[in-house]
């Protein structure tokens, strides 16, 4: 890992994944939840303007 990550406090469990390769299912699963809590989150609070046919403002 570069020195210049070292300060990063997130980044300190990762290392075993790049150095080992080596993820297990329940992370893939983890991946995939915060995807779609993020897709869920963007969805929720996008405001929609029904005169524009349901487009996002500003869009």
């Amino acid at each position: 890992m570069p020195a210049w990550f070292r300060h990063v406090p997130v980044l300190d469990n990762t290392a075993s994944y790049f150095l080992h390769g080596r993820f297990d299912p329940l992370d893939l699963l983890s991946i995939v939840l915060g995807a779609v809590a993020a897709f869920v989150l963007l969805l929720a609070t996008r405001r929609f303007d029904p005169s524009s046919g349901g487009a996002a403002n500003g869009v």
